[in-house]
C-alpha cells in the first residue's frame, strides 16, 4: 500500500478583466477543479492510514478580492470553500487540511500578468 502523507496544491492566475462567460470554465478548471481532483485522488489514502496533510496555497484575494483578477478571485474562493468543507468533514480522522492566502504569490502573479 502506498503512503500519502502530504498534498500541496498551488494554482496559477489565469486571466484578468475583461472576462467573458466563456473564460470561466478554464479558470475554474485550473484554480478550483485542480485542487478538487488532487484531493479526491489523495485523501482516500490519507483516510485509510488516518494521517495526512492537505495544504493549498491560494491568494490573499480570497479575503480581499483584487479588482483586476475576477476569474482568479472567483475560483480561489471556491477552492477555499472546498478546503474548509474538507477540513470540517475529515480532520477528526487524523488528516489536517488548510489553505494559505499568500500575498507574495499574489504580487508575483500580478507582475507576470501585467509585464
Amino acid at each position: 500500500m502506498k503512503t500519502t502523507t502530504t498534498l500541496l496544491a498551488f494554482a496559477a492566475i489565469l486571466a484578468a478583466l475583461p472576462a467573458r462567460a466563456e473564460d470561466y470554465p478554464a479558470a475554474l478548471d485550473l484554480n478550483l477543479m485542480s485542487v478538487v481532483r488532487m484531493c479526491l485522488a489523495a485523501v482516500p489514502a490519507m483516510q485509510a492510514q488516518r494521517w495526512g496533510r492537505v495544504v493549498a496555497i491560494t491568494s490573499i484575494a480570497v479575503r480581499q478580492p483584487i479588482p483586476t483578477l475576477i476569474l482568479s478571485n472567483t475560483a480561489r474562493a471556491g477552492a477555499t470553500g472546498f478546503l474548509k468543507s474538507l477540513a470540517r468533514e475529515g480532520d477528526s480522522a487524523g488528516r489536517r487540511t488548510g489553505g494559505a492566502g499568500s500575498r507574495c504569490a499574489t504580487r508575483c502573479s500580478i507582475r507576470r500578468t501585467w509585464s
